[in-house]
């Protein structure tokens, strides 16, 4: 199967066969490989069939409405819940009763969720009404897989970006508790505290991407402490680039760049209207 599913990922990369895949039934098999659990069906047959899901339907849109028809993005998003950090389960396998769902499973079931939303505003309208959106800046941010913690990232900057007036910035603006989570999950990425490599950049700066995202949408997010906490944690950061590379280094410095954005946004609502 896994042999099969590798083909089919080869002949959907180009749009026109991905179109023609529902045409020819399937997506819906598809979809049920990916998310029906079996003896037959392994955990690694799972997460191959979510990655070709997603293959087929990123950045093409009749594709993506073709998913829709197959209650796709409900499927999906039922699935989130076994991917929370405390449900994770362990090794290679995709969970069962006694568990939730692999680390490995759970990174290709959001790229599937992210295929499916990305470039399209109607899409992630239903999206955050299925919960979606929530479940990757709360338990999605912070999963122990960085990769998963990674694409919740990427994904949230891209979807804010696309679609400013998403719900869940209303829910994260009234609500200081979940202010401070999302502001210390994504400190710790920017510190480096959920990457084992000095060389890895890439969970820093999708964090300070995001932190700047929120804060162009919503100036006013995050406790007054936030500001000195994020100028020491993206300090560290460059200190971390700097040792794996050089000072200067462009991907430091693109880090830097971000933080410097970040902390303007931040010492902009700080001025009062007698000193503009």
């Amino acid at each position: 199967v896994e042999a099969a599913l590798d083909r089919l990922e080869e002949f959907v990369e180009q749009i026109d066969n991905a179109g023609n895949l529902h045409r020819m039934g399937g997506l819906a098999p598809l979809l049920d490989l990916g998310l029906l659990e079996g003896a037959e069906r392994g955990p690694e047959v799972r997460a191959k069939a979510l990655l070709v899901l997603g293959v087929a339907t990123q950045n093409n849109p009749p594709v993506q409405e073709d998913v829709l028809t197959l209650e796709g993005l409900g499927r999906l998003a039922a699935r989130l819940p076994r991917c929370s950090p405390g449900d994770v389960g362990g090794g290679g396998d995709a969970g069962g009763d006694a568990g939730g769902d692999s680390a490995a499973f759970c990174g290709k079931l959001l790229f599937a969720a992210s295929a499916l939303v990305k470039n399209n505003a109607s899409i992630q309208a239903r999206a955050s009404d299925v919960g979606i959106f929530d479940w990757m800046l709360g338990p999605g941010i912070a999963h122990p897989s960085l990769a998963v913690a990674k694409k919740a990232m990427g994904t949230l900057e891209t979807v804010l970006a696309q679609s400013p007036e998403l719900p869940l910035l209303a829910k994260l603006s009234a609500s200081t508790a979940m202010q401070a989570s999302v502001a210390d999950t994504l400190l710790a990425h920017i510190r480096g505290k959920t990457s084992a490599e000095e060389s890895d950049t890439d969970a820093p700066e999708k964090a300070l991407r995001l932190v700047g995202r929120l804060l162009a949408l919503r100036p006013m997010l995050f406790p007054a402490d936030f500001q000195p906490a994020l100028a020491a944690a993206a300090a560290e950061a460059r200190a971390r680039c700097e040792r794996a590379f050089v000072a200067g280094d462009e991907l430091c410095e693109a880090l830097v760049g971000l933080a410097a954005q970040a902390d303007l946004a931040l010492t902009a609502r700080d001025i009062g209207d007698d000193e503009l």
